[in-house]
């Protein structure tokens, strides 16, 4: 949600408030892969990298 001109593009005020949305749900996806991962070693004892991800 930016505005553009010719000196760039800004985020408006609805887009400031979906980035702070955006980048907390990308934490806790983030947080959440790393427990994923680390429960899967716990449990089988293997250090397979397991991964969770997500494209932006």
């Amino acid at each position: 949600m930016p505005t553009r001109s010719s000196a760039g593009a800004e985020l408006t005020c609805a887009g400031r408030a979906f980035e702070r949305y955006a980048l907390s749900n990308i934490r806790v996806w983030e947080e959440m892969g790393q427990q994923v991962a680390f429960r899967g070693i716990m449990q089988s004892g293997k250090t397979d990298n397991t991964r969770v991800g997500i494209s932006l």
